[in-house]
């Protein structure tokens, strides 16, 4: 509590406007907080700070503070507010979130002149509607509350321009327009929401998608036939389905109300199980359909692909009885998915025993659905689908499709959103080629995408064709739109062009092996690194065909079959092998450059994997130890690199190996695979056998006595400090100043040095001010990479007494909100001041303790082009910078000079 009094203390000493006393463990405020009066801004939590506070209660004399115009209170433990809190007549904004309020304070709605309201993160089920009484509101955050229904009085906020919902069961605007995220404004979609309404009117939703799947001939079309019409005979050898049957069933919902089922009846080859996932959706209804004759279904795999995109949509599990055959489902699987699955049912499609009973429960399940007669959608919004519908061409443009919608782009994406989860066309909006057609056949699409994948010729060259091959498959699909068709299967990552010779190759019809094993000679053998990921529950279909596809660039000599492929990443080979029934994707990697090859290969399979996670991650890395698990076999023991990070955030410095029983070294295993081991070397070399001197203090107060050029100094990333001539006045001439008046008794040369004191210290206070600390850091780093390379230490200030002393990070730390705070900040910076590529260059980036205070290490590699940094404005203030080192300084280079060293350095 001392060091809270200290501050305030300060604050009333030097009169200042604003005040942070977050992160100080506070219970409770002191009074002697609201005789601060000329306040302005009071900020008493935030997010992720090192030490929370867990303040309850706000007190009444709160009211004292009447110059207020910033009061933020997140992340405490406050479930009320004061009635006084309404005399804060100038608050412009205040922050509740993460506290515990259940109701929302009334007392805000007094505070006519508030602009922003952000009280996200509590458990408020109710929005009063005199919300319309903030007619200032610009901002109003609601996310993840208990929100069920929003009041018309938002539309009546006519300066509302930023508005979060996510997170809220709202049942009275529709779901899609709550927002994907706590980040996504939806203030426009549902202002114009309400204003249809108003113009329109609603309706329930009668509609919904039922999704047949299931493997190849279990019986999934006749299924479709006889729930639509029982008396329908099935044929000796139905047709297969290639891609997806889209088929309306009609039934009644009630005595006055039609119900329209949108049945899928998707092919069961293996070939089609890569593109389930885009057309698996939420709110529908499953029914798995099971040949009990052939014991080839994989239960785990379809139910957690179920279970994974239809989050907690229902699944029936249908027993096609063929020849008298019958099957019980396993216990193990009816616990594992007790959550999703509504019954498990003996039909036979043959003579229709069990058909009625099945029917029933389809036709009671899809009407159980959650948004079925819960959920409204606007007239405006059906008669938008009802005139996509009534069209014949298999697909339209985005920009024709908003013609139809006559409301600009976000909103119509949004409508679009909707009617793909109902079924009634497609709409892949996150891709950004495949966002512009909205396709209305489903099935003119898909057959199309199968009938190459399943084409003879196609299979025999093992999944290579060319546009004479598309010519003769795609004879009844228009010569205009084949360019298109193949988009869509590029961009489906089920295959890839040729060096743009009009020539592709679908992955999924690959050999099975490699036809040269050579490659482990020539490719592999010293210093290589291993690498794995492990899928905890289910591993999707795919992965690996999809990677070729991604990263078909990279190909090396050819070597790719259905479950691997050896890539060359400039100096560095890489092996990648699926293990599917072991739920692993295995790489090993060699050559000079292996730690950018695996940074490359990680990023793009990380990007296939969260085009899968939905709810929770499926795939975990693993490194490995170093031993061998098995010295016959020569294979590594593997650790789980979230484990490693948890001991290295617990600052342990080793982990015993299960295998070998050694102590391992956590940031060795680590940098060993995720850093470059060149580092790592070099550390060696320059510190005889000073090992890791990435964390040695003596290294770094070794650089503080060197005149090394390749090394610079900077006292912080963010928080302004003293320039060397401001320093030298506040140590040397303030002191003078103040003794020569005295001696004299002149209080104008007291005057004066005060007034400068207060300068500096506002000074240090503006955004200018963190703009020149951040850009010097900016140059410094496009200098070394222009240059030599070189080692920035940030925590080191050089300038006291000319020589460097240890200034540390806390500061920066305490204002940003720690570490992971700040590196995201630093990334931000780089990103907008440099470009992301320049995150390349940097090789380490290390934290370290010296004299117990906290020190950045940044190493960078030169470059081998020329690096500029843009200076921080906009518009057309904004100018790209050159900088280059000389000896122990940073400089721009500009015109002939400029032009003269690029030409001889790149």
């Amino acid at each position: 509590m001392q060091i809270v009094l200290n501050k305030i203390n300060q604050a009333k000493k030097n009169n200042w406007d604003f005040l942070d006393l977050s992160g100080l463990g506070i219970n409770e405020l002191p009074k002697e907080l609201f005789e601060i009066t000329q306040l302005k801004t009071l900020i008493l939590g935030k997010y992720r700070t090192p030490q929370k506070n867990s303040i309850s209660v706000i007190p009444k004399e709160i009211a004292k503070l009447t110059n207020l115009e910033i009061l933020d209170l997140t992340d405490n433990k406050i479930s009320s507010l004061p009635n006084e809190i309404s005399n804060l007549k100038k608050l412009k904004k205040i922050v509740l979130s993460n506290n515990n309020f259940i109701h929302f304070p009334q007392e805000v709605l007094s505070l006519t002149n508030l602009e922003e309201l952000f009280i996200g993160n509590n458990k408020i089920s109710v929005l009063p509607k005199g919300i319309e009484q903030l007619q200032n509101l610009t901002s109003l955050r609601l996310n993840n509350n208990y929100l069920k229904s929003i009041p018309d009085g938002i539309n009546l906020l006519h300066k509302l321009d930023y508005l979060y919902l996510f997170g809220n069961p709202i049942k009275n605007v529709q779901k899609e327009l709550l927002g994907l995220t706590s980040k996504d404004n939806v203030c426009p979609i549902v202002k114009q929401w309400f204003l249809d309404k108003e113009r329109g009117g609603e309706s329930y939703v009668y509609e919904a998608k039922l999704i047949l799947v299931g493997e190849a001939e279990a019986g999934k079309t006749s299924l479709s036939e006889k729930l639509r019409e029982p008396s329908y005979v099935l044929k000796k050898d139905e047709p297969m389905t290639k891609g997806v049957e889209v088929q309306k069933w009609e039934f009644d919902y009630n005595d006055t109300q039609k119900f329209q089922a949108n049945i899928w009846d998707f092919g069961g080859q293996d070939i089609m199980h890569a593109t389930h996932r885009y057309f698996l959706t939420e709110r529908s209804l499953y029914v798995l359909v099971v040949d009990v004759r052939a014991e080839k279904t994989d239960f785990y795999y379809w139910l957690n692909m179920i279970e994974l995109f239809g989050a907690k949509s229902p699944v029936i599990i249908v027993l096609n009885e063929k020849h008298s055959f019958k099957k019980e489902l396993p216990n193990a699987i009816l616990s594992r998915f007790k959550d999703i699955i509504v019954g498990v049912f003996d039909v036979n499609l043959q003579n229709n025993e069990g058909l009625d009973k099945l029917t029933k429960v389809v036709k009671n399940s899809l009407k159980k659905l959650p948004h079925i007669g819960t959920e409204k959608m606007l007239n405006r919004w059906l008669s938008i689908r009802d005139i996509l519908v009534a069209k014949t061409e298999p697909f339209i443009s985005f920009e024709d499709y908003e013609k139809i919608t006559k409301l600009d782009t976000e909103q119509s994406l949004r409508i679009s959103r909707i009617l793909h989860e109902l079924g009634v066309f497609l709409h892949f909006q996150n891709d950004s080629l495949l966002r512009n057609t909205i396709i209305l056949n489903k099935s003119w699409a898909t057959e199309a995408v199968y009938l190459v994948l399943l084409d003879k010729k196609v299979t025999e060259n093992f999944g290579k064709f060319t546009f004479k091959d598309l010519d003769r498959i795609w004879a009844n699909y228009p010569a205009s739109k084949r360019n298109d068709l193949v988009r869509l299967m590029v961009n489906f990552l089920l295959c890839y062009e040729v060096e743009s010779n009009k020539t592709y190759i679908a992955p999924q019809l690959l050999s099975e092996n490699p036809k040269d094993k050579s490659y482990l000679n020539t490719c592999f053998g010293e210093n290589e690194i291993y690498f794995r990921y492990h899928y905890a529950k289910f591993m999707p279909k795919g992965i690996i065909s999809q990677l070729i596809v991604k990263l078909n660039r990279y190909i090396h000599g050819n070597l790719q079959w259905k479950t691997g492929v050896v890539f060359k990443i400039d100096n560095a080979f890489v092996e990648v092998t699926e293990k599917f029934y072991d739920r692993q994707i295995n790489i090993r990697v060699s050559g000079s450059d292996k730690r950018n090859a695996l940074t490359i290969l990680r990023k793009n399979i990380e990007e296939i994997n969260e085009s899968f996670e939905k709810a929770e991650k499926l795939a975990f890395e693993h490194i490995p130890c170093g031993c061998l698990m098995n010295e016959a076999e020569e294979k590594p023991y593997f650790i789980e690199r979230k484990t490693l990070e948890k001991y290295k955030e617990g600052n342990e410095k080793t982990i015993k190996c299960n295998s070998c029983l050694k102590d391992l070294r956590v940031l060795q295993l680590l940098d060993n695979v995720i850093g470059d081991d060149s580092y790592l070397e070099d550390i060696i070399e320059q510190t005889k056998n000073q090992f890791e001197k990435k964390i040695d203090e003596q290294y770094i107060l070794d650089l503080m006595k060197s005149e090394n050029n390749e090394v610079e100094f900077k006292a912080t990333f963010l928080v302004p400090v003293l320039s060397k001539d401001d320093k030298k006045f506040l140590e040397d001439e303030y002191p003078l100043e103040l003794e020569k008046s005295e001696k004299k008794g002149i209080s104008q040369i007291k005057e004066n040095a005060e007034k400068k004191k207060k300068e500096i210290y506002e000074k240090l206070k503006t955004k200018e001010q963190e703009e020149i600390v951040i850009h010097s850091v900016v140059k410094t780093l496009v200098a070394f990479a222009n240059s030599n390379g070189g080692e920035l230490v940030i925590g080191i200030d050089e300038h006291k007494d000319d020589t460097p002393y240890i200034f540390g990070m806390e500061k920066d730390l305490e204002k940003i909100g720690g570490k992971d705070a700040l590196m995201k900040k630093f990334d931000e910076v780089i990103e907008n001041r440099i470009g992301n590529s320049f995150s390349a260059l940097i090789e380490k980036r290390y934290w370290i303790t010296v004299e117990n205070k906290e020190i950045w290490l940044l190493r960078v590699k030169p470059s081998s082009q020329e690096i500029y940094c843009n200076n921080g404005k906009t518009g057309k203030e904004q100018k790209e910078m050159f900088y280059v080192r000389r000896e122990v300084s940073t400089v721009e280079l500009v015109s002939r000079e400029l032009v003269k060293y690029t030409k001889e350095r790149f």
